[in-house]
């Protein structure tokens, strides 16, 4: 299961996700970040993973795309930390080619 809370400001959207991130809980995901954006491309996206327990193969892909877009990932734990630096080493990998 995952809770997905988002806030919109004038700075820009907050995601905050807890649980697992992974099967149909990608796809809500997705659903909820293109509807919150969509025809908005005011401030910075934030997603952050502080409370999340896992992240499977796809959730992982959902992540990288989000990152890909400009949204820029955060946490305060280690297990999630090391996610997100792979995650930018992978972007940065394949934008410089």
């Amino acid at each position: 299961m995952l809770r997905i809370t988002f806030e919109k400001n004038s700075r820009g959207t907050t995601f905050r996700l807890e649980g697992r991130l992974m099967g149909p809980w990608v796809e809500e995901l997705a659903r909820v970040w293109h509807s919150a954006l969509n025809g908005s491309g005011d401030g910075c996206t934030c997603v952050d993973l502080s409370d999340v327990t896992y992240v499977g193969e796809d959730g992982k892909a959902l992540l990288e795309q989000m990152h890909d877009h400009g949204a820029k990932l955060t946490t305060s734990r280690c297990a999630t930390r090391g996610l997100i630096e792979e995650i930018d080493h992978a972007v940065r990998r394949t934008s410089s080619h």
